[in-house]
């Protein structure tokens, strides 16, 4: 899962690091 978190990362950037820390938030 890491991997794929790194390449979402790669494409997205910083607005898919603010997504996953609203994500975790609610998780």
């Amino acid at each position: 899962i890491e991997s794929e978190e790194k390449v979402l990362t790669a494409k997205f950037g910083k607005k898919y690091r603010d997504y996953a820390k609203r994500v975790r938030r609610w998780i």
